[in-house]
This record gives C-alpha cells, structure tokens and sequence, in this order.
C-alpha cells in the first residue's frame, strides 16, 4: 500500500489546505523525525534545519525517500548546494544521495496568502477605503488566476515525484469544469424591484444570491425569500448621506470609512444580522459588505468569525475586473501571523455591473473571454448586479452573460450551494491508495460524502508511458471524460461513501 504525502512544515496546515484545494489528502507535522519514513513524499516547507533535522534529511534521501523543499533556509541550501539557484525558477531538480528532490526557491505560502488576502487596504483620493486596494494583482496578470496557476504548479511537482498516479477530488460537481454565481446588492429599491428580479431568474433557470440591507425591503419581501428557498444573505450597511450635494459626497465617503466607523460597524454586525434573520424567518450565514469597504485584514475577517458568518464576498473592486485576488475559487480567510484558518470561506468577486456602466458594449467582449478563461482555468465565478441597475442595456448584459454561461456549459448555482459543496468536498479524503501491476485503486471517505451531489475525481491519463484503459466502481466499469490542457486527467463521478475505485493502466 502507497503510503501517502506528508507536509513538515511550522505553517503546515496552510500548506494543507491550500493541497485540499486541488483534491490532494495529505498528513501534517511539525517535526522532521523518523516519522517520514513511513510516507512516499514528504514535503518541507519553511523548516528551520537544526543539526538534528539535518540528519533525518540525510538519513532519509539514503533511503531513497522523495522530497520537495519549500524556501530552504541557508543551512539546507549549502548541504543541498543551491546557493546561486535564481528565485524565478518555479523548481530546481537537485539530485542528493542518489536521490532526486525538487526545491521551490521561495516562500510559496506568504507569495499564495498575498495573492488571495492581499495587503491592508489604504485610502483612496476621496479617503474611502475599499477591498479592490488590497490586491497585489497588477495589469494584464489579473486577467488570469495567479495563485491557482502556483498551486497547480505545485500538484505537477508532486505528481512527478510520487511512484504512482496521483488522485484527486475535482473542483465542481457533475464534472462541470468551470462555475458562475450571480449575486445581487440591494441598494435603495422597492420590493416590487426585488419581486421583477426574482421573477426574471427564476424564467431563466438561475439561482442567485441577494445581500439585503436591512434598510430596503419589507418584512413580507424577505419570508418571500425564504419560502421560495431563495439565497438571503447580508449586505453590511455602512453610514452615509445617500442624497448628499455632489461636492459633500468624499466628505461623506469619508467619514462612512474611517478607521471609528470600521469599528462601529463590528459592533452592529451581530444587530444587522440578528433582524434580518427574525424577519426574514431565515438564517444568515453570508456576507457582502456594501461598498467593499474592508479596512484591515487582521481583525474583519475575525469578526465576521465569531458573529457566524460561513462566507464572504468582499474582495473585489467597482470598476475594475478578473482575477484581483489570484483565484477563481474559494479560500478560507485567515490571520496574516500564523495563517490560522478562520471558518470563513471568500467567494472574490471578479466583475461588477458598475464595469459595464463604465464600458458598456465592450465590456460583453471581455466578458465572454473571462468565461472562457474561467473553463480554461476551472473557476467559480462571481458576478454582481445591482437590482437598481437591472433595466435597459445593463439588463441585455446580464441576460448575455446568463445565456453566453449556459451556451458554455458553466454551472449556475448560488453562493450558499457552492459554499456547502466545497464545505463537503474539502473534508473528503483519499484513502488506501496501492498501486500494483499497472492497477490504481483508493476509496474515498468522508462523513457527508453520501449528501455530496455530483462529486467527481480525476487521474491522470498516462502514468510512466502507460495510457489510462479504464475506470471501476465497485468492479463496475464506469465513464469518463477527457480535461485539461491537452486531455491530460480523466475525470469522472462515484456516489456514496468509501466506495473502492480502480484504476487500470496498460
């Protein structure tokens, strides 16, 4: 029996879950011992290398054990000699005691945590603070998902390192390879707006997810909501003069999101929530704060923790587009110093309509080829549309971009189904792997798997020049389909819980 991955590492649970993104189960340590011995890879991120640890390294390539270092610090890289490797390269292959190991030349986690949480956000020329200033994405880079593109670099590097198929749990459900969330902010509008809305994405087959503020609306407007099981969540007011002069409005903006007001409205979080929930009869789990205003990463994220809240959807911008925070898919907010995760999943908005105010006809066209990306790259993409705005040309554009995702084949689900998938798929786990006689087989386990719709998984179609002849279930043949650049992994479904996969090559 394969013996699996483990991750050494003082970061170590980053490390891992940022491997649970891409479908790979792995163990987690702090401490580099004889324990590796009983694993295929292991993989040493951020590690200060002591005498001692440095002997267990030795020992181990000896062994003929796998390894891939992460930021080696100076000891390793003189025992290693990679003193004049370049820090652009993605891997140096190094070989050591008869044994070859890769090593990633920079900080993987702190570069990954930039690109999804990005930095503080700082005011803008009217002193507004807002979440699209937290991003370290610049120009024509955010047109692709920088972290998910380092991650998956990272998944070819253990692929070559492992001694057989590496396999993993797939992004989406029903085999889908890319995903669409339309969002709605309620901003000064009446329910019969609301009601047209709803109405709108019901005739065209799309389940959406509104942010209610609680000053818009009626009580009978939000059971509606819940009665039709539409997605209700919070929209975070914030206190500013809506109909102020036009010369008073930056005085306002900033007075709405100085450092005092921030702090307000962690107090009044809990409130807003709190009434939305008794009238609406439904309970709330996510977020969008209204006008992006994110003051600091260091305490938001955890006060959006201890109220409840299950996910976010903040980090974006107003008139800019793409991937401004690295990734098309969800990521787990977390604390900046020891990248603890906090039980809040951000779901990054990637294009508002205020971007088609701005661009109008043009903004079809990148939109179309955002799309296209996204299925290039396997994102779940966020979309927002204020009700306000949804008349005239600004509705053309939202109903293209409904039709342009299902002529393409995107899956269309709301925030809360896609939170609670990736809930239940992130805690499943590839188990039992062996790998005999050109044979893959491993069962996968987890306590929701049976709830999980749609769960598929992926193996690569060659393994060392050996195609991929079929897939069981159970000793039962099953289909798949070809993905990803140049047909490279299989993907294809199973249901129900530990359920024995075989894999044959040939």
């Amino acid at each position: 029996m394969q013996k699996g991955i483990l991750i050494v590492s003082r970061d170590n649970f980053y490390l891992h879950d940022i491997l649970k993104i891409e479908g790979i189960s792995s163990d987690c340590s702090e401490r580099l011992d004889d324990s590796i011995d009983d694993y295929d890879l292991i993989i040493i991120s951020n590690v200060k290398f002591t005498e001692n640890n440095i002997v267990y390294f030795k020992r181990a390539c000896k062994r003929r054990k796998k390894f891939i270092v992460i930021n080696p610090d100076e000891k390793i890289r003189k025992v290693l000699d990679i003193g004049n490797a370049k820090k652009d390269d993605f891997v140096i292959w190094k070989k050591f005691n008869s044994t070859k190991l890769a090593v990633l030349n920079f900080d993987f986690l702190k570069r990954t945590y930039m690109f999804n949480e990005g930095k503080d956000a700082t005011p803008d020329k009217n002193g507004v603070f807002r979440a699209s200033s937290t991003t370290v994405v610049k120009g024509n880079e955010k047109l692709i998902p920088q972290a998910d593109i380092l991650r998956r670099k990272l998944v070819e590097v253990i692929e070559e390192c492992l001694d057989y198929p590496l396999p993993r749990i797939w992004y989406l459900p029903n085999k889908k390879l890319a995903g669409v969330i339309f969002s709605h902010d309620s901003d000064e509008v009446s329910d019969s707006e609301f009601y047209r809305i709803n109405e709108l994405n019901k005739k065209n087959s799309v389940n959406s997810t509104t942010f209610m503020l609680i000053k818009t609306g009626s009580r009978e407007c939000w059971q509606s909501y819940s009665r039709d099981k539409h997605d209700l969540q919070l929209h975070q007011a914030y206190f500013y003069l809506p109909n102020s002069p036009e010369r008073l409005r930056g005085l306002s903006a900033r007075l709405s999101s100085n450092f005092f007001s921030m702090k307000f409205q962690k107090q009044t979080l809990n409130i807003e929530k709190k009434i939305l929930e008794e009238l609406s009869g439904k309970k709330i789990v996510g977020i969008r704060n209204h006008g992006l205003f994110w003051h600091n990463k260091d305490d938001i994220p955890v006060w959006m923790h201890k109220s409840g809240i299950k996910f976010d959807s903040t980090l974006g911008a107003v008139y800019d587009y793409g991937y401004l925070h690295g990734t098309g898919m969800p990521f787990f907010l977390r604390m900046p110093k020891d990248f603890k995760r906090l039980d809040v999943l951000e779901f990054p908005l990637h294009i508002m309509d205020y971007v088609y105010l701005q661009h109008g006809e043009k903004t079809i066209q990148l939109t179309h080829k955002f799309l296209d990306n996204a299925i290039k790259y396997n994102s779940i993409i966020t979309f927002d549309f204020h009700h306000k705005f949804l008349r005239g040309k600004i509705l053309d554009y939202y109903l293209d971009t409904i039709n342009y995702a299902k002529k393409k084949g995107l899956l269309i689900e709301s925030m809360s189904y896609f939170n609670d998938f990736w809930r239940k798929r992130y805690n499943t786990d590839i188990m039992g792997i062996r790998f005999e006689k050109n044979r893959l087989s491993y069962n996968c386990s987890s306590e929701k798997l049976a709830e999980i719709d749609g769960l598929s998984h992926i193996v690569p179609m060659k393994f060392r020049n050996k195609k991929l002849k079929r897939i069981l279930c159970e000793g039962k043949q099953i289909k798949f389909e070809k993905i990803g650049a140049n047909s490279a992994y299989a993907v294809f479904e199973s249901s129900g819980n530990g359920k024995v996969i075989g894999v044959g090559y040939g």
